[in-house]
């Protein structure tokens, strides 16, 4: 028995909300983090999180009350940062812009609060970098001491491929130079220390002793093991 004109209306409805919502978004990692933030808010205004065609259901000035209510709840209740909470309101923002939605973000964004740093961002020292690096795995050193020496973003590691990186002899030594987002308006170029170079050749020397065929489209590093990275924390190294 197939579904009532109705119901069929509002499960194309449905599709169409996510639809522009979870397509608009080019990063992996943004929409894993949107997606997230969206569910708190359905969560909170007491709506499935596969129902996104009930977040537009109502009318404009109730929908913007409702997300200056979620803001307060996650400011003053959850005590969120304000990072935490710009993300969430971004999410939300992105959501009901993809579907046409026109609210007043100037007077939504204007109870996020100030916004302050909730820990001392710095980079890690040389000695602490040594520290990981002699504890880590063939692949986990290559990754630390390629994110060490060019300052690229974590996010930007799972699509570099073999391609991406060129040798280059820089007065006297062996250099990689790495074409970062490469498939991306976003791309650039960086380049590597010697150790670093050594490092990715020992662990690409590895996989192949372990029968792997590298091409130029071969990912260079595997994701074997790579969330465990995410979570080395200084407190390892004590």
């Amino acid at each position: 028995m197939g579904l009532s004109p109705v119901a069929s209306q509002r499960q194309i409805d449905n599709d169409q909300a996510k639809r522009n919502f979870v397509y608009s978004i080019r990063s992996a990692k943004t929409l894993e983090n949107y997606r997230r933030s969206l569910g708190y808010f359905m969560d909170f205004v007491k709506v499935s999180t596969d129902d996104y065609a009930s977040l537009l259901q109502d009318e404009p000035l109730l929908i913007q009350s409702r997300i200056v209510d979620f803001i307060i709840y996650c400011r003053d209740v959850k005590k969120l940062s304000p990072a935490t909470v710009h993300v969430n309101v971004a999410a939300i923002k992105h959501f009901y812009n993809m579907n046409e939605v026109e609210l007043k973000w100037k007077k939504i964004h204007s109870f996020e609060g100030q916004s302050y740093r909730v820990i001392e961002d710095r980079a890690y020292t040389h000695e602490e970098i040594r520290k990981m690096v002699s504890v880590a795995s063939i692949r986990d050193k290559a990754l630390i001491l390629l994110l060490a020496s060019t300052g690229m973003r974590l996010g930007a590691v799972p699509p570099l491929q073999i391609k991406d990186l060129t040798e280059v002899d820089y007065d006297g030594y062996k250099l990689y130079q790495i074409e970062v987002y490469k498939r991306y308006k976003e791309s650039y170029k960086t380049y590597c220390t010697p150790e670093c170079k050594k490092a990715i050749d020992d662990y690409l020397d590895f996989r192949k002793r372990c029968s792997e065929r590298i091409t130029d489209n071969t990912p260079l590093f595997r994701k074997l093991l790579f969330k465990q990275l995410t979570l080395f924390r200084l407190q390892f190294l004590r």
